[in-house]
């Protein structure tokens, strides 16, 4: 095994590395940051089959296109949800289902991290199960109000705590 140039002070690596010096074939990267992938890489992306394990306890494992995930994969929360299903360029992008804490899913087609109704519009979680009972925690899911309607962010970045964006 060998290790990256001293110039990649960000993680540490351990695997092959091609005659450029990139990151290549299978490979365990530890990043700073506490988060650690294992892998396949190719011209020193992630790039193949490979699980990433999130600092703060969230874990996708699946597959990768140049650094980021693209293909089928799954990512499971530290809070017990989880998504399977389709990724393009890092994001839910295609059929995937959700599913949530309480045991309840929802399978739906999904675009740039947002799940999507038949029409293109995004869906509130609550409104698409059909169901008056409140599926997500109102601690999990903020509903906010932007003129006189309500929206549900459930994947926001800014809103959610419990869900891990990227």
């Amino acid at each position: 095994m060998s290790y990256v140039p001293k110039r990649d002070r960000t993680s540490d690596f351990k695997g092959e590395l091609d005659a450029y010096n990139r990151r290549f074939g299978f490979g365990i990267c530890m990043y700073e940051n506490n988060e650690k992938y294992v892998g396949h890489w190719k011209n020193g992306k992630r790039h193949g089959k490979g699980s990433y394990y999130y600092r703060d306890g969230s874990i996708y494992k699946g597959d990768w296109k140049d650094g980021k995930q693209n293909g089928r994969g799954v990512l499971k929360y530290i809070n017990g949800q989880q998504y399977s299903g389709s990724w393009k360029k890092g994001k839910k992008s295609g059929i995937g289902t959700y599913k949530f804490i309480d045991g309840s899913t929802l399978t739906s087609r999904w675009e740039d991290d947002e799940c999507m109704a038949d029409s293109g519009i995004p869906v509130d979680f609550v409104d698409a199960t059909s169901s008056k009972k409140e599926i997500a925690r109102p601690e999990i899911s903020k509903i906010i109000k932007k003129k006189g309607e309500k929206k549900r962010e459930f994947f926001s970045k800014k809103n959610s705590k419990y869900v891990r964006k990227y």
